[in-house]
């Protein structure tokens, strides 16, 4: 429940903020909308939209270096090398927003994959369970 709290939350900022974020052109809209109603809470805001970055990538390093490499080999440790050179400079030329135009209607459409690869597998399992009984 509070996560849908939490949601209503976010979609109330921005909707009651669309003006000042429309009219900036602002890449991160939370972050104007928090801009727009408590300014003196936006770079706190900002430092934890950062960490939350940061957080995040760790982990997706390990899983992409641990499907190619033994976990703590040269290996492993060469590719997450690269992965975090490429992303920095990848990150460094190309503006925020164009990074979010690309992944995020990527993201889309590997979890639409992922939603009929799943429900094809529970189609044919049920139908192997009826089959079978």
């Amino acid at each position: 429940i509070f996560f849908h709290c939490g949601v209503l939350l976010v979609a109330a900022a921005v909707l009651l903020n669309l003006d000042a974020i429309v009219g900036t052109g602002a890449q991160v809209p939370l972050l104007a909308a928090m801009q727009e109603m408590v300014p003196s809470l936006a770079w706190t805001f900002a430092i934890v939209l950062v960490l939350g970055i940061f957080t995040t990538v760790p982990g997706y390093l390990w899983l992409i270096s641990g499907r190619f490499a033994e976990d703590k080999s040269t290996k492993s440790r060469i590719i997450v090398a690269v992965l975090v050179v490429a992303g920095v400079f990848g990150g460094s030329i190309i503006p925020f927003n164009q990074i979010i135009n690309i992944l995020y209607p990527f993201a889309g459409f590997i979890g639409i994959i992922f939603m009929f690869i799943i429900l094809i597998k529970d189609i044919r399992n049920a139908m192997a369970k009826k089959k079978n009984a």
